[in-house]
């Protein structure tokens, strides 16, 4: 695997959302501070779960397709 300048910059941006989730997680306070606390905020409207399932359905399909077609080089 190469580390060119897209890969390094995926791993940043990673870590630091990592970094950002471990810090919100151990302040803690009123009102959603976590990713998941967000996350459950703006998909509680009525359907928004289902839009959430279909999007991190694609999602996942979405790198399993591109493992798979990686594979069959």
């Amino acid at each position: 695997m190469a580390l060119n300048r897209w890969t390094i910059g995926w791993i940043v941006i990673l870590a630091a959302l990592f970094g950002w989730e471990i810090a919100a997680a151990i302040v803690g306070g009123p009102g959603p501070q976590t990713l998941s606390e967000h996350v459950w905020l703006w998909f509680s409207w009525r359907g928004g779960w289902l839009v959430l399932t279909i999007g991190l359905g694609y999602l996942t399909w979405h790198l399993a397709r591109g493992a798979w077609k990686k594979g069959q080089r």
